[in-house]
């Protein structure tokens, strides 16, 4: 008998049980670090050669909780006659202590094409331009940043040069990290 009267006290509970509230998660965009050869942190992306890597300087998120997802948007623009579907490679290199670096990497500098194997790729920018001097934009997202260092790179994988030019290319990351709310 007595199982009897727990399962009618149960299903008459879950029978006048209110109606749950629907529980969005949206996403907040936080402050962003910008890397560009003038403005934010230091990163040459000017006259790049063909067939070479670049690393900025270190970013610092900060001491203390931070957010770990983020999302990148790159801009570059290449010197010459465009090959459409060559590709500019993204790299992020992090630090827990702002000394060790994957790939033993020297901030703002060159980069060798074994050391990328040691970086963490971000995605691909695929030229899309035939023209010279163009710039061409590529985002990309669910970038997983738990360290509070962090440094970015690119690979210059096509045949030309990048752009002589100190105001067009960049790479500006923003945190994205999830807030909930109730409804």
């Amino acid at each position: 008998m007595t199982r009897r009267t727990l399962a009618f006290v149960l299903a008459a509970l879950l029978a006048a049980a209110p109606v749950w509230a629907t529980s969005f998660q949206y996403t907040s965009p936080g402050t962003a670090i910008t890397f560009a050869d003038t403005g934010g942190t230091a990163m040459t992306f000017s006259n790049r050669a063909s067939g070479t890597g670049q690393v900025s300087a270190l970013a610092d998120k900060g001491a203390g909780d931070q957010p770990s997802l983020w999302q990148a948007q790159c801009s570059i623009s290449l010197t010459g006659t465009n090959t459409q579907g060559q590709q500019l490679e993204y790299y992020v290199a992090t630090s827990q202590d702002g000394t060790t670096i994957d790939g033993a990497l020297t901030m703002n500098s060159s980069f060798t094409t074994d050391q990328r194997r040691n970086l963490t790729l971000i995605g691909v920018l695929q030229v899309d331009q035939a023209s010279t001097n163009t710039t061409m934009v590529a985002t990309f997202r669910n970038i997983y940043l738990p360290a509070r260092y962090f440094a970015v790179g690119f690979w210059n994988g096509t045949s030309l040069p990048t752009e002589t030019s100190t105001t067009k290319h960049k790479c500006v990351f923003t945190p994205v990290p999830f807030r909930m709310q109730n409804t």
